[in-house]
């Protein structure tokens, strides 16, 4: 997978990403802005071709990528009618390790799957980020934007992370 990857970072290939095994009619669509050996960052677009956050995975996690489908034809068309601008780089090493720090700095919201769930175990504020421990400290927040607690959790068990998506900026709107 990684070498698919790679092609697609270099030739600035818009992707299907498939990593979710108990849906498998279900994927990210955007373009690969950073690899390393453990995860690839996305940016990300959405079904209308509009710029939806930046979505990093482990590629242990990745079963599947689609490039040059009808539908990926149609999503570069409205790309491309939108103007949509995307993320073109970010961090080279370390991804996860970045953007959660990236997260914390900006204080924004982010999703959080662990262990390959599939699903989205974790919402809310990056506020420390742990390195000697590996673990991250998030202040929680619900779907309506309330605070909703704290959790610390262990890097090592992220399998995805989202964030300036059209979710996780709505909560922060919300939250305010």
């Amino acid at each position: 997978m990684i070498s698919i990857l790679k092609e697609g970072l270099k030739n600035h290939t818009l992707c299907e990403i498939y990593a979710n095994t108990e849906r498998t009619d279900k994927f990210f669509v955007g373009y690969v802005i950073s690899i390393d050996e453990q995860n690839c960052v996305l940016s990300a677009i959405d079904p209308y071709g509009q710029y939806d956050g930046l979505a990093c995975f482990c590629i242990d996690e990745i079963y599947r990528i689609q490039t040059k489908t009808q539908y990926l034809q149609a999503m570069e068309k409205l790309v491309n009618f939108r103007n949509t601008t995307t993320k073109k780089e970010y961090f080279q090493e370390n991804l996860l390790v970045n953007m959660l720090l990236d997260i914390c700095r900006q204080k924004r919201i982010c999703e959080v799957e662990l262990c390959g769930s599939n699903v989205a175990n974790v919402t809310g504020y990056v506020t420390e980020v742990n390195l000697p421990d590996n673990a991250a400290k998030l202040r929680l927040v619900d779907e309506f934007g309330n605070n909703d607690g704290e959790t610390i959790i262990d890097i090592q068990t992220i399998s995805s992370l989202t964030f300036d998506s059209t979710d996780t900026v709505k909560l922060e709107i919300l939250n305010k």
